[in-house]
């Protein structure tokens, strides 16, 4: 849902459509993107499957338009086959991210913290010839939700102290969501 509640972002076969609920309308606005969100500096951000990297259009929530041309904001993103995009972004625009490793690379794979003011920080966690899926920043941006594909189940990384706690153990815990407040942690489970 974009801000504002009159549109909402959603993809469809051929990438990132925004859909104006008043008038049930649909407007293509990232050819081969999926994910879709919107920032605060007035850009939607998505991941393209294609480019396999993070793009960001200048978006009008007035008139619910595209206002320039799309560009690369992050190269190497994972961007799988069904849309599932490698990134977080808080509500201050705060963005983590999985980097893609082509080619069948093993080894350890880590997050990147970009600021808005384009700093990067590497971060300490790192998971084993696996697989970090689905990061979720906390609403107060001092917690990482993630999936470990290594060590299957959700977990939860704190900043400050480095430390990670397993919430949901098992294959069946997946794609870890916060709730507004940031006191609770939802996850789709299969049974």
């Amino acid at each position: 849902m974009l801000p504002g509640g009159r549109a909402l972002l959603g993809s469809g076969p051929d990438g990132l459509y925004v859909t104006n609920l008043e008038t049930g309308g649909s407007e293509l606005i990232g050819p081969g993107g999926s994910q879709g969100r919107y920032v605060p500096t007035g850009h939607v951000l998505y991941g393209d499957r294609t480019l396999q990297s993070v793009m960001a259009v200048p978006f009008d929530l007035e008139t619910l338009t595209v206002t320039g041309s799309r560009v690369p904001v992050l190269p190497s993103v994972n961007v799988f086959g069904g849309g599932a995009v490698q990134l977080a972004v808080s509500d201050n625009g705060t963005l983590v991210h999985g980097l893609a490793i082509m080619g069948g690379v093993s080894g350890s794979e880590s997050l990147t913290w970009i600021e808005m003011d384009g700093t990067r920080t590497d971060l300490t966690l790192e998971v084993q010839s696996g697989q970090i899926r689905a990061p979720r920043i906390s609403p107060d941006g001092t917690r990482l939700a993630y999936e470990d594909d290594n060590t299957p189940g959700i977990w939860v990384y704190e900043f400050s102290t480095s430390e990670r706690t397993q919430l949901a153990d098992g294959l069946a815990a997946s794609y870890p969501v916060w709730s507004t407040d940031g006191a609770a942690l939802y996850f789709s489970t299969r049974q």
